[in-house]
């Protein structure tokens, strides 16, 4: 499981496991990122449907070319969980995370790229004269 099957936000895997015993538990996962070459991807962590920290909203796997071993955590201390004796489920959901800042400037440009290709298009038309200087400078 993996690859494409990221690639859209909100896309989840699911997976049942129990719990012999009440206490407190610390979730680990072996994970290969090699998708995204250079950058992390995130994923929100759901325990029994519902996010216990803050800090699970985005939890990042870096890239990397060979498997890696995460525990949930800041990365010097790793985050226990509560979970009482019985069935519950561990939820992994792609989210943008960290990369939303960037990539709503990215959409800010394209949509200022397409504004003034739109001004050329109403001075050229979709078939502009190659051979004809519109004056781009003093009409837009």
């Amino acid at each position: 499981m993996g690859g494409s099957i990221w690639k859209s936000p909100r896309s989840s895997v699911t997976w049942k496991f129990n719990v012999e015993k009440n206490g407190i538990y610390y979730i680990s996962t072996r994970y290969i990122q090699s998708f995204t070459d250079g950058i992390f991807s995130s994923r929100k962590v759901l325990i029994d449907g519902k996010c216990p920290f803050a800090e699970f909203e985005n939890v990042k796997f870096n890239y990397s070319d060979s498997w890696k071993q995460l525990t949930f955590g800041d990365g010097k201390k790793a985050y226990g969980i509560y979970l009482n004796a019985g069935e519950h489920t561990l939820t992994l959901e792609a989210v943008v995370g960290d990369l939303a800042t960037y990539l709503y400037e990215v959409d800010s440009c394209l949509t200022e790229l397409n504004d003034i290709y739109r001004e050329i298009v109403k001075i050229t038309g979709t078939s502009p004269d190659i051979y004809r200087d519109y004056g781009f400078e003093d009409l837009i």
